[in-house]
């Protein structure tokens, strides 16, 4: 039995026999007798916890200079304040126990249920004999009884069709050979002598571009206006360092760290760092801020070539870094920090540089000295936060086109996100995916992501916008594509998934986009549900049930809803009673009625107890989908009991005590489902009452005897 109850109409249905009690724990505890539920008793908790670091703080945060008196009466708060919070964490404590003894008496009430129907059972079983003429009366009653109910005839489904929907199918798995022979990286440590020498392989992506050789004019120290202290507003760690310096060669072979080259070597008490690549370019690119031509390159990492003044800047700042040498063709800048020329002020320093003529050398590189073996460590690593033709990140992604890829990873491993080959912090974390890496191999708009100059840690929002940007428009991922990238991104779809998550919003977006702005509509597998308003029960049966419940944005590319689905689920498909079934149905509404004066005290109303009971087969093709396993399933409306579904095979094969525990037990969930208290004890005083009526009223007890005896005969007859 699970509840269904945030519908106009709410239904519960029974999955097992109804003497099997379910062992689960209760979500819903009976007020006690300090009226607390478990909403309440957390509420409280919270609250506590809440006073408790507010008394904390008040006694903390209380320090000024005081006459003698001022302080005693400080002193004298501070003991109240001390006291209460003494009182606060003891009510705590005892909460926690109160909800502790809520919830295991709840499991006692259940088992104490199963007795009551083992007793009922075991008095119907009993050998009193049959009086004749309340046999007779009994059998009059049924007679004139009416279940005219079941002429009413069940509305066709009708299926809104809207004439802009575009229909495509959705694969039933996604995958690519892309790079299939890429080879695994290995990238030596750093040796305990600070040694270290590797060249990343060489490939046929790599990008090389020369620049014809100029005459240098050399230019001797010279300042700049950028002072040493603007290096202190920029909060660069060694990770972001790395990033940049090794940014300048990635766009430089064509957006691959492939044949860059980076040296480790130990000199006196300092490491020299060497990164060497091909291609060659001009001085004035190393030297003016602003200078690039990666700006209107969207596929190009930089932007403004202000990563490489800026790194250099935050080396400078080490005391032990003197000078950085940038160098290409046949030109060499040395940078280093000087006195400020203009002020003459000896003590403001600014970035200063040379240029001079030098050796020609085919390829670029940057050079200096470090006792930083963190920075090295994060160079060594950076090599892995770039695409290169060996990148693990990159190697047969289940997606991937002109614009995004998608590579799902093994038991859920950290991955990342790369724009425009180059991995962001997530979260600030440059493993802050869980289960997948997304590569995104052109900037994006600024309107959708402006990463800046730090390069922005991504959040949630940021994925949101780029679902947003690229599910929105078809010249990034047709609408051919656009089903493979969501199938790529299946493990998101689950509403479980963290609802914030970057994965989630990023699947989440592209739904909604997709589905609202392409009129895209997928033919999702029928054992997946877009969630929309439903109880915690209802959920939890359907996932049970082999359901995947995902997030409501899916509905917009045409996965079924769960209201839909439970909807369905209402809609039994009404079957008309055998003669045998008809017997059965007045045996049990005249038990009922004969029930009434007892239970309508307390319980019911007396229209409640005339139970409309109707037949469904769950064996049948309509119904197996969601009531494979359902018994009976009750019928609620505004908190009012209208009868109950029960399933032909179980009414025409169980006694008479099972199926009128079953009718008990469909009809108390108008106050709540199965693992709530409220139904916990209703169900359970309804069977004492049966009981306790059963044991000291004979007539009742007679009358009862014959239903239980006519319904077990008519079993004897139909088997």
């Amino acid at each position: 039995m699970k509840i269904y109850n945030k519908f106009a109409s709410t239904i519960y249905c029974t999955s097992k026999p109804k003497n099997e009690i379910k062992n689960k724990k209760a979500q819903e505890a009976k007020t006690n007798k300090y009226n607390l539920t478990p909403a309440k008793v957390s509420a409280a908790i919270v609250t506590s916890a809440i006073a408790g670091i507010a008394i904390g703080g008040a006694i903390v945060s209380r320090r000024p200079e005081v006459p003698n008196r001022a302080i005693e009466d400080l002193v004298s708060i501070k003991t109240e304040l001390s006291n209460r919070l003494t009182s606060t964490i003891q009510e705590l404590n005892s909460l926690r126990k109160n909800l502790t003894s809520i919830k295991s008496e709840n499991e006692a009430l259940k088992i104490q249920c199963d007795e009551y129907s083992k007793n009922i059972n075991a008095i119907l079983l009993s050998e009193d004999k049959p009086d004749k003429a309340i046999a007779k009366n009994i059998l009059e009653n049924i007679q004139t009884d009416n279940i005219d109910y079941y002429n009413i005839k069940m509305p066709e489904e009708r299926k809104i069709i809207n004439p802009y929907w575009i229909h495509k199918e959705l694969p039933e798995t996604v995958s690519t050979t892309n790079r299939a022979d890429m080879k695994p990286l290995v990238i030596p440590e750093i040796t305990p002598f600070g040694s270290f020498h590797f060249a990343m392989p060489y490939s046929d992506e790599i990008k090389i571009s020369k620049v014809s050789e100029s005459k240098i004019i050399p230019i001797p120290l010279k300042t700049t206006t950028i002072s040493a202290s603007y290096a202190d507003s920029i909060k660069w760690n060694n990770d972001k360092i790395a990033r940049d310096l090794l940014q300048n060669f990635f766009d430089g072979h064509g957006q691959t760290l492939d044949g860059v080259k980076l040296t480790f070597s130990p000199v006196l008490n300092k490491y020299r760092v060497r990164i060497e690549g091909l291609s060659t370019y001009d001085a004035e690119n190393a030297i003016y801020l602003g200078e690039s031509s990666k700006r209107a390159d969207k596929n190009a990492a930089g932007n403004f070539g202000e990563g490489l003044k800026v790194s250099t800047l935050k080396l400078l700042q080490s005391p032990d870094t003197e000078s950085v040498r940038i160098g290409s063709s046949n030109w060499k800048i040395t940078y280093t920090i000087a006195n400020d020329s203009i002020t003459n002020n000896q003590s403001k320093k600014v970035l200063a540089f040379s240029l001079e003529n030098a050796e020609k050398f085919d390829g670029n590189y940057i050079e200096f000295e470090t006792s930083n073996l963190e920075l090295l460590e994060s160079l060594r690593l950076t090599l892995n936060r770039f695409y290169h033709s060996s990148n693990p990140d990159f190697k047969c992604p289940e997606f991937e086109n002109n614009v995004i890829g998608i590579k799902r990873l093994e038991n859920d491993a950290k991955g990342g996100v790369y724009i425009a080959g180059q991995r962001f912090e997530v979260n600030g974390d440059f493993d802050g995916l869980n289960g997948v890496s997304i590569f995104i191999k052109e900037k994006p708009p600024i309107n959708v992501l402006d990463p800046s100059r730090d390069r922005t840690s991504l959040n949630s929002d940021h994925f949101k916008a780029l679902g947003e940007w690229i599910g929105n428009d078809e010249k990034l991922v047709s609408n051919d594509d656009f089903p493979k990238l969501i199938k790529a991104l299946e493990p998101y779809w689950d509403f479980r998934h963290q609802y914030n998550s970057p994965e989630a919003k990023f699947a989440r977006a592209l739904a909604s986009e997709g589905g609202m702005i392409r009129f895209l509509q997928l033919n999702f597998p029928s054992n997946y549900i877009a969630y929309s308003n439903a109880s915690t029960e209802l959920v939890q049966d359907l996932i049970e049930k082999g359901f995947t419940i995902c997030d409501d944005k899916f509905h917009y590319l045409g996965m079924q809803e769960l209201n839909e689905v439970v909807k369905k689920g209402r809609a039994h498909k009404l079957l008309q009673p055998t003669e045998e079934q008809k017997q059965k149905i007045l045996i049990m509404r005249e038990a009922l009625n004969t029930l009434a004066p007892v239970l309508s005290k307390k319980y019911f109303k007396p229209n409640e107890l005339k139970a409309r009971i109707y037949i469904f087969d769950k064996s049948d093709a309509t119904e197996k989908e969601l009531n494979s396993n359902t018994l009976a399933e009750a019928i609620i409306k505004n908190n009012h009991s209208k009868g109950f579904w029960i399933d032909k095979e179980y009414l025409d094969n169980t006694d008479f005590s099972n199926a009128l525990e079953t009718a008990l037990h469909e009809l108390c969930h108008k106050f709540g489902g199965d693992e709530t208290s409220i139904f916990s004890y209703a169900l359970t005083d309804v069977n004492a009452i049966v009981q306790n009526e059963l044991v000291n009223n004979n007539l009742l007890r007679t009358k009862i005897k014959i239903l239980s005896d006519m319904w077990n005969s008519l079993n004897i007859k139909t088997n």
